[in-house]
């Protein structure tokens, strides 16, 4: 068996940022969520309204280019998601810099866990179901597509199913911190500059670096195998 997805790690927290912190002066830090390479996430609670939200973080980096690099992808995520309506596309409700000056993201709160916790926990899903589930995906993703912005890094530890095996179970993708976006004036990569997961990229984008959105749909072909066969 593979081993488990390593969504519980420990979060570093600095002396004037942990649970129970405020944000915003409206959400307070509830629970620790987990980490990716570049940010940490919190649940918290919008003081006045009772309702929980996703907080996201960005982490210190070991240098200040690769801080600086990484906060405009931070920050470029928001505002691609912000872009973004669909059912299964995660939802952003605010962005902003807490007092150590690292930006946030207030995102939807999402009940469920990974595609890939899902896979390690149970296997291969019935064909009905992963069927369900990928239609849906690959409608969200269209929407993505006609907004002219190419996801790049879909695999299965960037979609999560929301209320797993239940009628309202859906599949959201998540984390656009790597996506292209046509006609964008600040391009972040250069032609030559190779970013994502090798696992899952095309071979025109391990050749050439060619980004269409031929590319989330050959990471989506791949996701589905994952699905069928565990």
């Amino acid at each position: 068996m593979p081993a488990e997805p390593n969504n519980q790690q420990t979060l570093m927290l600095s002396p004037d940022f942990g649970l129970e912190s405020i944000v915003a002066e409206r959400y307070k830090l509830t629970a620790e969520l987990g980490q990716g390479g570049f940010a940490l996430v919190y649940e918290g609670t919008h003081l006045r309204l009772g309702h929980k939200v996703a907080i996201k973080v960005l982490k210190a980096r070991e240098t200040h280019e690769h801080y600086e690099q990484a906060r405009v992808r931070f920050m470029r995520e928001a505002q691609v998601i912000a872009r973004l309506h669909h059912p299964d596309l995660v939802k952003c409700h605010d962005i902003g810099l807490l007092p150590n000056g690292h930006p946030f993201i207030i995102m939807e709160y999402l009940q469920g866990h990974t595609l890939d916790r899902e896979l390690w926990l149970h296997g291969p899903m019935e064909p009905v179901r992963a069927h369900r589930l990928m239609l849906r995906c690959l409608d969200a993703m269209s929407e993505a597509h006609k907004a002219g912005i190419i996801h790049r890094d879909l695999k299965p530890s960037n979609l999560f199913l929301t209320h797993p095996e239940r009628v309202s179970e859906s599949m959201k993708v998540l984390d656009f911190g790597i996506a292209f976006i046509y006609d964008d004036a600040q391009r972040l990569t250069q032609t030559g500059d190779f970013i994502g997961t090798p696992s899952y990229v095309s071979p025109e984008y391990v050749e050439h670096q060619e980004v269409s959105p031929a590319l989330d749909v050959y990471q989506l072909g791949l996701i589905f195998v994952e699905m069928l066969t565990g």
